[in-house]
Formats: structure tokens, sequence, C-alpha cells
């Protein structure tokens, strides 16, 4: 079971910048639905306290922060850039030499090796 949750976390990840846009557009539909029946449950039985408030900022935050990484992702995508910062392993269907530019060579460096 913790294998699969792995596995889902991974594909996570790797997910591409359309499928991150797809899930975030699915996400905001969700968001807005679930939220507007809560506006209309707490507007019919305590009108005089806007509860539905709280949950609204709370997963409003979780909801904007998933639409930053999908414009990131939309942008490094833009860029033929990796998501996975600088030391990571490159995208499924790109060669490594693309990814990153070549190790210069140890010997010709300007400065002496602090070791």
């Amino acid at each position: 079971m913790c294998k699969q949750r792995v596995r889902d976390h991974e594909s996570a990840t790797l997910a591409t910048p359309n499928e991150r846009r797809q899930a975030f557009i699915g996400h905001a539909l969700t968001f807005v639905l679930v939220i507007g029946g809560l506006a209309m449950l707490n507007l019919a039985t305590s009108p005089h306290y806007p509860w539905f408030l709280w949950p609204l900022f709370g997963w409003g935050i979780g909801l904007a922060k998933q639409g930053l990484g999908v414009v990131q992702a939309q942008t490094a995508a833009g860029r033929g850039l990796t998501l996975d910062g600088l030391g990571g392993e490159p995208r499924p269907g790109r060669p490594r030499e693309e990814q990153r530019p070549e190790t210069p060579d140890p010997a010709a460096r300007p400065w002496p090796d602090l070791e």
C-alpha cells in the first residue's frame, strides 16, 4: 500500500503542465460548488454569522497555491526547463543532454581545490 502511494506521488510530480491545468480546473469547480453550497446552507440556517468564509479562506489558500504551481509549470514548459530543481532527473521523453549543460572539466577550473 505504501509503495502505491509513492508511485502516485511520483506520477503527480511528473505530470505534464496540461495535466496539472486540468486537475486545477477540476479542483476549482469542486471549490466553487462546495463553497456555494456551504454559503447557501449558512445563509439558510444562521445568516447572522458568515461561517462559510472560514472554509473559503482555508481551501482558497490551497487552491491558490495549486494555481501558482500550474502557472509555474506552464512557464517552465514554455522555456524547456524541468520542474524538479537544479539537480533533478529530466522529464520523460527528453534526453539528458537537453536538460543540463555539460559539466566543465575539473582540471580547467581557475581556482585550486580546497579539499
